[in-house]
């Protein structure tokens, strides 16, 4: 199948570039994770054959959240309230009314505020490693951010942490790790990336 064109919604804070695709009777509208790159995504054959089959059993729509991909830059990096007002944008452009939504990562949370929100526009939620929140009753707070920094500030270079700790089978694949590399810096600053992190540890 071709690539489907970039769209933008229109949302309070900048555009939301999303694209949609498929032939399924049901509307699935992808939630994504930290930080992505639609129009990228379809370079990869793998990532590409999984976009290609949700469309064969779903009208499917992703979308780069404001600040991150495709989607226009944000001078802060947006709160889950901002979040769920850039779902209903999605929404809105596209006429929809209800749709399923498929949550990954702390996708979760802006998931299950969108329903509390707008529960007769939510048909279902499918979580993909993802919760209703973040972070345990109980943590290091200093450490974890500590963590987190460190893991946006090699954001993009040769020793990006993503791939060793979400895909660890590719790491002596070597033209993935550099099409990852590429990938990062097209779906997110390294700033972006720390901010989103940090605030992401109070989504509850």
């Amino acid at each position: 199948m071709d690539i489907p064109p970039i769209k933008f919604a229109q949302a309070r804070g900048g555009r939301l570039a999303y694209q949609r695709w498929g032939t399924g009777s049901e509307i699935l509208v992808g939630l994504p994770p930290a930080a992505q790159n639609i129009e990228l995504a379809w370079e990869w054959p793998a990532v590409r054959s999984m976009l290609e089959r949700f469309g064969h059993f779903a009208d499917y729509i992703h979308f780069d959240k404001r600040g991150t991909g495709a989607s226009d830059v944000a001078q802060t990096v947006p709160g889950i309230d901002e979040r769920v007002d850039d779902v209903r944008a999605i929404f809105d452009a596209e006429g929809i009314e209800q749709a399923h939504l498929f949550a990954q990562s702390e996708g979760g949370p802006l998931a299950f505020l969108f329903a509390a929100s707008y529960p007769d526009r939510v048909r279902s939620i499918t979580l993909h490693g993802s919760a209703a929140r973040m972070m345990p009753d109980e943590y290091d707070r200093e450490e974890q951010i500590a963590v987190r920094e460190a893991f946006a500030a090699v954001w993009g270079t040769p020793d990006s942490m993503n791939i060793p700790i979400f895909a660890p089978s590719q790491l002596e694949n070597t033209e993935y790790v550099r099409w990852h590399q590429r990938y990062e810096r097209f779906a997110a600053s390294s700033q972006g990336v720390r901010d989103l992190m940090i605030q992401m540890m109070d989504w509850d």
